[in-house]
């Protein structure tokens, strides 16, 4: 019977994790991706990626399985590459959760990993070629070696340090997690005087780290800068443009209203709070359950960042579901109860997963375009937010304004003065600018009136269009564009919103 819940839980995790790998149509939005792409690329043909914001290890990995495609990967197979890896991560994630319930002997034994894999920011991560999934694995397999290890299991401390050592080589932020789960392991194999393994583990996991990442020591000054830069972008140091949602939030409650009810789904956020309440008090309890989850607590530091990205909550979604699995089995033992609630938690996942097998936003923004008369002139931004994928079969007039610089950049206005008298129709490919310098006028006044007055009417537009991902009323299950943090909607399924002309100035 294990077998057969097994197998088809993980014929649903390759379905919700490899289907829709190729969204974008032939497009790649997600600027990370990007990053990483052109890092395989140059790792292939000069053995240097030229980009060490991350370890080099996925890097590596799909350049090696590139050596294998006759005459190498190209930019798009090497994303392509990026997003199976993190795919495949993702289903074993899956697959981890399943062993994790046994191991705890849950009932039913399939409940956890079926939240994992309708869990709507696993699913969103998983279809990035970035290292979220990865170490939102890495943590959850530190958490459970750590478990099996304390209860006398020895090969799991040598599987402890095998994933310290994957973890270290996909991103430095890991030593957030590795440190205090190394601390606990080797309190752990103190008192069971495991005296080898405490002075080998780190050994081997640091040499594991230095061959799957060697970017770590060919050229250690350049990933050192990168890494403090990184660092101060992350507390809010160094300014940056796409860092502007962020001013003047508070820690927590920006997540509690941004990013949580989006990668856990709405319903099941709303029943995560009784569940975190008593399921803190239930470890509390007891000394050693405790200690097993201090690297998830350490982790946890990332939410008082200035930056409070998707990517720094997604490594805690799989214990938020652990925590809500356990709740839920132990406090609803009626089954219409249980299999209705488990329905309603489960249909914001499904309702996602099917924004991957339907036309990309940008996509169906650029056909509908591409219908209007020929030399119609369009105004649209650029900067961070890429330009729309126009065939532009109509010899379409394009504009850009660099709309993120346009108070600190003179040019930009001055285009902005020359151009917005010739525009038909102004394009806002994402919510990503407007969203932001609206609420700071007084920081970024002329980027904010221009949109005060576009979405009042008196700039002499109407909104014509809007793009959506999903129909409207499905916001009650998947949240509006405007009320999650940016990152969620703007890499693979922005608003698109198509302003008219009504009278010429």
């Amino acid at each position: 019977m294990a077998k057969r819940v097994l197998v088809i839980l993980l014929v649903l995790a390759v379905i919700t994790r490899f289907g829709g790998l190729n969204w974008g149509q032939g497009f790649f939005f997600h600027p990370d991706e990007n990053n990483m792409g052109w890092g395989i690329i140059s790792l292939q043909k000069t053995g240097d990626p030229h980009f060490y914001a991350y370890g080099e290890f996925p890097l590596l990995l799909v350049s090696l399985f590139g050596r294998l495609w006759p005459g190498g990967l190209s930019f798009p197979g090497a994303i392509y590459g990026l997003r199976f890896l993190s795919a495949l991560a993702g289903t074993l994630l899956v697959l981890a959760g399943f062993f994790w319930s046994r191991w705890r002997c849950w009932r039913p034994v399939w409940l956890f990993p079926l939240l994992l894999i309708f869990s709507p920011g696993l699913i969103q991560a998983a279809h990035f070629g970035t290292t979220e999934t990865l170490l939102t694995l890495e943590l959850f397999l530190t958490v459970y070696f750590l478990g099996l290890f304390a209860e006398g299991n020895q090969k799991a401390g040598w599987g402890l340090h095998f994933v310290f050592g994957l973890a270290l080589a996909t991103k430095v932020s890991a030593l957030a997690f590795v440190l205090p789960a190394e601390l606990i392991f080797s309190y752990w194999a103190w008192r069971q005087k495991k005296k080898a393994i405490i002075a080998l583990g780190p050994f081997l996991a640091v040499i594991l780290a230095m061959v799957l990442s060697p970017i770590y020591w060919q050229n250690p000054l350049a990933v050192w800068r990168t890494v403090q830069y990184e660092s101060n972008i992350a507390r809010g140091q160094v300014p940056i443009f796409y860092t502007w949602q962020f001013a003047g939030t508070k820690p927590l409650l920006f997540q509690l209203q941004k990013v949580f009810p989006w990668v856990l789904g709405l319903p099941l956020f709303l029943a995560f709070f009784p569940a975190l309440f008593l399921g803190f008090k239930h470890i509390a309890r007891f000394a050693k359950t405790g200690w097993l989850y201090l690297p998830v607590l350490a982790w946890m530091a990332n939410l008082f960042l200035w930056v409070k990205w998707v990517r720094f909550t997604l490594p805690l979604v799989p214990f938020a579901l652990l925590l809500a699995s356990w709740f839920w089995r132990g406090f609803f033992t009626r089954r219409r109860l249980f299999y209705g609630g488990l329905a309603l938690f489960l249909l914001p996942g499904l309702l996602f997963f099917s924004l991957y097998l339907r036309p990309d936003t940008r996509w169906r923004a650029s056909r509908w375009l591409n219908q209007l008369p020929p030399g119609t002139t369009l105004l649209e931004e650029t900067g961070n937010v890429y330009l729309l994928p126009l065939d532009n079969q109509n010899d379409l007039r394009i504009l850009v304004v660099d709309f993120y610089h346009l108070d600190a950049n003179r040019a930009e206005q001055q285009k902005l003065a020359r151009y917005l008298p010739q525009a038909d129709k102004i394009v806002l490919a994402s919510r990503r600018v407007f969203a932001n310098y609206l609420p700071l006028a007084e920081r970024f006044p002329k980027a904010a009136a221009f949109y005060r007055q576009l979405f009042s009417g008196r700039l002499g537009f109407r909104e014509e269009k809007v793009i959506t991902p999903w129909p409207r009323w499905l916001n009650m299950f998947l949240g509006s564009d405007l009320a999650s943090e940016e990152t969620w909607t703007v890499f693979d399924h922005p608003t698109i919103r198509i302003w008219t002309r009504v009278k010429k100035d």
